[in-house]
Protein backbone atom coordinates (compact mmCIF):
# COMPACT_ATOMS: atom_id res chain seq x y z
CA UNK A 1 0.00 0.00 0.00
CA UNK A 2 3.21 2.33 0.85
CA UNK A 3 4.45 1.48 -2.60
CA UNK A 4 1.63 2.50 -4.34
CA UNK A 5 0.90 5.75 -2.78
CA UNK A 6 4.36 6.81 -3.69
CA UNK A 7 4.07 5.64 -7.09
CA UNK A 8 0.69 7.88 -7.11
CA UNK A 9 3.02 10.51 -5.85
CA UNK A 10 5.86 10.68 -8.47
CA UNK A 11 3.08 10.26 -11.10
CA UNK A 12 1.17 13.45 -9.18
CA UNK A 13 4.71 15.04 -9.67
CA UNK A 14 5.36 14.24 -13.32
CA UNK A 15 2.08 14.95 -14.31
CA UNK A 16 2.23 18.31 -12.46
CA UNK A 17 5.46 19.29 -14.31
CA UNK A 18 4.55 18.03 -17.83
CA UNK A 19 0.85 20.24 -17.02
CA UNK A 20 3.96 23.20 -16.43
CA UNK A 21 5.79 22.47 -19.21
CA UNK A 22 2.50 22.35 -21.78
CA UNK A 23 1.29 25.81 -20.25
CA UNK A 24 4.03 27.56 -21.12
CA UNK A 25 4.37 26.18 -24.44
CA UNK A 26 0.64 26.63 -25.26
CA UNK A 27 0.49 30.03 -26.34
CA UNK A 28 1.46 31.21 -29.46
CA UNK A 29 2.53 35.18 -29.72
CA UNK A 30 2.14 37.10 -33.01
CA UNK A 31 3.17 40.91 -33.13
CA UNK A 32 2.69 43.44 -35.58
CA UNK A 33 4.12 46.93 -35.49
CA UNK A 34 3.32 49.57 -38.16
CA UNK A 35 4.07 53.29 -38.55
CA UNK A 36 3.26 55.92 -41.31
CA UNK A 37 3.81 59.12 -42.23
CA UNK A 38 1.41 59.95 -39.00
CA UNK A 39 3.27 60.54 -35.23
CA UNK A 40 0.95 57.60 -34.03
CA UNK A 41 2.39 53.49 -34.27
CA UNK A 42 -0.44 50.73 -34.51
CA UNK A 43 0.43 48.07 -32.50
CA UNK A 44 -1.09 44.33 -32.85
CA UNK A 45 -0.71 41.41 -30.78
CA UNK A 46 -2.26 37.98 -31.54
CA UNK A 47 -2.86 35.15 -28.91
CA UNK A 48 -3.55 31.90 -29.79
CA UNK A 49 -3.84 28.75 -27.72
CA UNK A 50 -2.30 25.03 -28.91
CA UNK A 51 -5.87 24.84 -30.80
CA UNK A 52 -5.61 27.74 -32.81
CA UNK A 53 -8.00 29.93 -30.63
CA UNK A 54 -7.36 33.24 -29.51
CA UNK A 55 -7.30 33.99 -26.42
CA UNK A 56 -9.14 36.72 -25.13
CA UNK A 57 -8.53 37.61 -21.01
CA UNK A 58 -4.78 38.55 -21.50
CA UNK A 59 -3.33 41.84 -20.18
CA UNK A 60 -1.25 43.17 -22.96
CA UNK A 61 0.64 46.39 -22.06
CA UNK A 62 3.57 47.88 -24.58
CA UNK A 63 5.37 50.89 -23.29
CA UNK A 64 5.97 54.01 -25.63
CA UNK A 65 8.16 56.74 -26.24
CA UNK A 66 7.55 58.73 -23.49
CA UNK A 67 8.20 55.59 -20.92
CA UNK A 68 4.25 55.12 -20.22
CA UNK A 69 2.86 52.01 -20.52
CA UNK A 70 -0.22 51.57 -22.61
CA UNK A 71 -3.06 48.92 -22.68
CA UNK A 72 -3.66 47.25 -25.74
CA UNK A 73 -7.61 46.54 -26.51
CA UNK A 74 -8.90 43.51 -27.58
CA UNK A 75 -11.26 43.51 -30.62
CA UNK A 76 -13.66 41.19 -30.74
CA UNK A 77 -14.41 41.59 -34.52
CA UNK A 78 -10.79 40.60 -35.50
CA UNK A 79 -9.33 38.55 -32.52
CA UNK A 80 -5.89 40.74 -31.64
CA UNK A 81 -5.23 43.20 -29.06
CA UNK A 82 -4.45 46.61 -30.30
CA UNK A 83 -3.10 50.36 -29.72
CA UNK A 84 -2.57 53.34 -31.31
CA UNK A 85 0.19 54.89 -29.94
CA UNK A 86 3.40 57.08 -29.93
CA UNK A 87 6.80 54.88 -30.13
CA UNK A 88 10.16 55.88 -30.23
CA UNK A 89 11.93 57.01 -33.59
CA UNK A 90 13.69 54.40 -33.30
CA UNK A 91 14.81 51.91 -31.04
CA UNK A 92 13.11 48.65 -29.18
CA UNK A 93 9.64 48.26 -28.38
CA UNK A 94 8.60 46.52 -25.32
CA UNK A 95 5.77 44.27 -25.02
CA UNK A 96 4.72 42.82 -21.65
CA UNK A 97 2.08 40.03 -21.59
CA UNK A 98 0.24 38.29 -18.88
CA UNK A 99 -2.48 35.92 -19.36
CA UNK A 100 -3.78 32.64 -17.43
CA UNK A 101 -2.88 31.04 -20.36
CA UNK A 102 0.62 30.90 -19.69
CA UNK A 103 2.53 30.53 -16.30
CA UNK A 104 4.57 33.50 -16.27
CA UNK A 105 4.44 36.93 -17.93
CA UNK A 106 6.33 37.33 -21.12
CA UNK A 107 8.27 40.07 -22.16
CA UNK A 108 8.87 40.79 -25.74
CA UNK A 109 11.81 43.45 -27.45
CA UNK A 110 11.46 44.02 -30.77
CA UNK A 111 13.27 46.44 -32.91
CA UNK A 112 11.31 48.93 -34.87
CA UNK A 113 13.00 52.20 -36.79
CA UNK A 114 10.42 54.84 -38.13
CA UNK A 115 11.28 56.06 -41.46
CA UNK A 116 10.51 60.15 -40.75
CA UNK A 117 10.38 61.89 -44.31
CA UNK A 118 8.96 60.55 -47.68
CA UNK A 119 11.73 60.09 -50.18
CA UNK A 120 12.37 63.32 -51.92
CA UNK A 121 12.89 62.73 -55.66
CA UNK A 122 16.05 64.75 -57.26
CA UNK A 123 15.90 63.50 -60.99
CA UNK A 124 12.75 62.56 -63.02
CA UNK A 125 13.53 62.48 -66.89
CA UNK A 126 13.89 60.96 -70.03
CA UNK A 127 17.56 59.88 -71.39
CA UNK A 128 17.41 63.04 -73.75
CA UNK A 129 17.13 65.45 -70.73
CA UNK A 130 13.58 66.80 -70.80
CA UNK A 131 12.87 66.85 -66.76
CA UNK A 132 9.61 66.22 -65.34
CA UNK A 133 10.64 67.93 -62.07
CA UNK A 134 10.86 71.13 -65.03
CA UNK A 135 7.58 70.77 -65.67
CA UNK A 136 8.67 68.80 -69.17
CA UNK A 137 7.24 66.13 -70.80
CA UNK A 138 9.07 62.78 -71.03
CA UNK A 139 9.40 60.64 -74.11
CA UNK A 140 7.78 56.87 -73.59
CA UNK A 141 10.30 55.69 -76.25
CA UNK A 142 13.27 56.84 -73.71
CA UNK A 143 14.75 55.34 -70.83
CA UNK A 144 13.19 57.04 -67.89
CA UNK A 145 15.59 57.58 -65.18
CA UNK A 146 14.11 58.03 -61.91
CA UNK A 147 16.54 59.24 -58.43
CA UNK A 148 15.77 60.30 -54.88
CA UNK A 149 16.94 61.55 -51.53
CA UNK A 150 18.19 57.80 -49.19
CA UNK A 151 15.34 57.80 -46.33
CA UNK A 152 18.19 55.61 -44.27
CA UNK A 153 20.22 52.21 -43.94
CA UNK A 154 17.83 49.15 -45.02
CA UNK A 155 15.42 50.66 -46.32
CA UNK A 156 13.30 49.26 -49.50
CA UNK A 157 11.82 51.43 -52.08
CA UNK A 158 8.38 50.68 -54.07
CA UNK A 159 8.36 52.68 -57.88
CA UNK A 160 4.56 52.60 -59.02
CA UNK A 161 3.33 54.36 -62.10
CA UNK A 162 -0.49 54.48 -62.32
CA UNK A 163 -3.07 55.45 -64.80
CA UNK A 164 -6.23 56.33 -63.73
CA UNK A 165 -7.22 52.56 -63.38
CA UNK A 166 -4.23 49.75 -62.54
CA UNK A 167 -0.50 50.38 -61.77
CA UNK A 168 1.02 49.65 -65.30
CA UNK A 169 4.51 49.40 -63.53
CA UNK A 170 6.35 48.31 -60.22
CA UNK A 171 9.59 47.49 -59.16
CA UNK A 172 11.32 47.37 -55.80
CA UNK A 173 14.67 48.06 -54.92
CA UNK A 174 16.90 49.20 -51.90
CA UNK A 175 18.90 51.68 -54.39
CA UNK A 176 18.11 54.69 -54.73
CA UNK A 177 17.31 55.52 -57.97
CA UNK A 178 15.74 53.35 -61.02
CA UNK A 179 15.49 53.41 -64.67
CA UNK A 180 12.19 52.57 -66.31
CA UNK A 181 12.42 50.50 -69.84
CA UNK A 182 11.92 52.64 -73.32
CA UNK A 183 8.59 51.71 -74.51
CA UNK A 184 7.32 50.59 -71.17
CA UNK A 185 5.01 53.66 -71.00
CA UNK A 186 2.26 54.51 -73.87
CA UNK A 187 2.83 57.41 -75.70
CA UNK A 188 0.36 60.61 -74.67
CA UNK A 189 -0.59 59.43 -71.51
CA UNK A 190 -1.42 61.07 -68.25
CA UNK A 191 0.44 58.86 -65.74
CA UNK A 192 1.11 58.98 -61.64
CA UNK A 193 4.29 58.20 -60.07
CA UNK A 194 4.53 57.56 -56.37
CA UNK A 195 7.18 56.29 -54.49
CA UNK A 196 6.80 54.17 -51.43
CA UNK A 197 9.83 53.80 -48.91
CA UNK A 198 9.84 50.96 -46.52
CA UNK A 199 11.76 49.51 -43.57
CA UNK A 200 10.99 46.51 -41.89
CA UNK A 201 12.65 43.90 -39.06
CA UNK A 202 11.43 40.39 -38.26
CA UNK A 203 9.23 38.31 -40.59
CA UNK A 204 5.75 39.46 -42.64
CA UNK A 205 4.88 35.89 -42.64
CA UNK A 206 5.74 35.01 -38.87
CA UNK A 207 7.58 31.85 -40.01
CA UNK A 208 11.12 32.53 -39.02
CA UNK A 209 10.06 35.30 -36.21
CA UNK A 210 7.13 35.73 -34.29
CA UNK A 211 6.88 39.46 -34.95
CA UNK A 212 6.75 41.77 -37.91
CA UNK A 213 8.35 45.60 -37.27
CA UNK A 214 7.57 47.87 -40.18
CA UNK A 215 7.82 51.67 -41.51
CA UNK A 216 6.12 52.82 -44.49
CA UNK A 217 6.13 56.01 -45.92
CA UNK A 218 4.89 57.37 -49.68
CA UNK A 219 5.61 60.47 -51.76
CA UNK A 220 2.56 62.41 -52.19
CA UNK A 221 2.52 61.27 -56.37
CA UNK A 222 4.10 63.39 -59.15
CA UNK A 223 1.43 63.54 -62.28
CA UNK A 224 3.40 63.56 -65.78
CA UNK A 225 2.69 63.25 -68.80
CA UNK A 226 4.30 60.89 -71.99
CA UNK A 227 4.41 62.15 -75.48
Amino acid sequence: MKKLSIVCVFMFIILGCKQFQDKCNEIGIRVLIESDKSDESTVKVFLEDKNGNAVTAARIICIDKSNRAEFLEFDSSKYYYWKKTYLPASGNIIIYIKTNAATQEKKLTIPHEKILEPAQLIVFQDSSGKSILKGESVSNTDNIQIAWKSCGKNCIYTVEVKNTFDTVYSYATNACNIIIPANTLKKNNNYRLVVTAQKYFGDPLFEKYNYCSVSSIQTGGINFVTE
